[in-house]
């Protein structure tokens, strides 16, 4: 797992192997991120929410709370 500088976590957050957190991320509460995930700069995840295997989130990205993102999209 790589967690870059300036990347905000809050509680209760599960992550998995191989998981790459770009800079200046900012992962809410009570999020699962499953294995080969990657994040890219400036993203967010909001609470409560779920990304599968492999998931790949683009720069600038917002996933809103309550949200579940299936494997490999």
């Amino acid at each position: 797992m790589i967690i870059n500088a300036g990347a905000v976590l809050t509680v209760n957050i599960q992550i998995e192997d191989h998981v790459y957190i770009s800079r200046n991320c900012s992962i809410g509460h009570d999020v699962i991120i499953k294995k080969y995930c990657t994040l890219n700069t400036m993203s967010t995840v909001a609470g409560n929410s779920y990304l599968g295997e492999g998931v790949y989130v683009g720069a600038g990205a917002t996933i809103i709370n309550d949200v579940s993102i299936g494997s490999w999209s």
